[in-house]
């Protein structure tokens, strides 16, 4: 896939993973004559099937890569795509140092609250801002302050993203 778009091996650049955690995550990808655009995050790609959804996600027009059809193959569907569950519920613990599409699901909820979230980052890594973030909620509902989604805050999550 690499050699397939003229890239070569020696210009790669080795980084660190402090310097690796500074970029997004999630590539945007579509093929040239088909309109769909999907988003590829931790290896699997996932439709986006609207402009509002493609905007409330906070994704870049101008950051969808034009991709051949081998390539896009290469990424599965995601589970949560495949699996048609409900986007817009937190079913799992999250905590500082994970990526994921439930992490992406976390940010953009804090960021409706700016006191809670005023960095507003979605990147779907729960880094420091979203830990400081998630702190912030825990404080703003009366739960002990641990900088992480555990069952306690999940429910008061569930309870809010109703």
């Amino acid at each position: 896939m690499f050699n397939s778009y003229g890239y070569k091996w020696s210009d790669i650049k080795l980084v660190g993973a402090e310097e690796a955690a500074k970029y997004s995550i999630t590539v945007l990808m579509k093929l040239a004559n088909d309109p769909k655009i999907y988003a590829v995050e931790n290896g699997a790609k996932k439709w986006i099937t609207s402009p509002a959804e493609f905007n409330a996600k906070g994704y870049k027009w101008n950051a969808i890569l034009e991709v051949n059809a081998a390539e896009l193959a290469v990424y599965p569907e995601s589970a949560l795509a495949a699996s048609g569950a409900v986007a817009g519920k937190i079913n799992t613990e999250l905590e500082f140092g994970m990526r994921s599409e439930q992490v992406r699901l976390l940010q953009e909820f804090l960021s409706k609250d700016k006191s809670v979230y005023p960095e507003s980052k979605i990147t779907g890594y729960f880094g420091p801002a979203t830990k400081a973030a998630v702190k912030r909620l825990q404080a703003k509902y009366g739960i002990k302050q641990v900088g992480r989604v555990g069952p306690v805050t999940m429910v008061k999550l569930s309870e809010l993203m109703k």
